[in-house]
């Protein structure tokens, strides 16, 4: 992980988070733009100060449109792989499978 502002770092995967915690800037700020005022945030993450909610939306409000889109990159990336995951794709048709025998049942 590189830090990349006091108290954010970036992981392997791109995700600007809370150094020592898997919170991302993304979920904070959303969070944020969701209504919550930074004590109420603080509140619902009990493990993070206040002064690190705070610091994730300045950093937030600073780097919004780079940032924001680095981070888009990494979930599509991440999302990407998943839906390619051999094993998921044989849970998922397993899931339909299911649905599809259910639906059978009761028609």
């Amino acid at each position: 992980m590189a830090a990349i502002s006091s108290g954010i770092v970036v992981g392997e995967d791109g995700i600007a988070r809370i150094e020592g915690s898997r919170i991302t800037v993304t979920q904070i700020a959303c969070e944020h733009n969701g209504d919550w005022s930074p004590e109420e945030i603080q509140r619902n993450h009990t493990h993070l100060a206040l002064g690190q909610v705070e610091a994730v939306l300045a950093y937030y409000h600073d780097h919004k449109d780079v940032r924001m889109e680095a981070d888009d990159r990494a979930h599509r990336a991440a999302w990407e792989a998943q839906q390619a995951d051999p094993a998921r794709q044989a849970w998922v048709e397993t899931i339909r499978e299911r649905k599809r025998h259910r639906q059978e049942r009761s028609a």
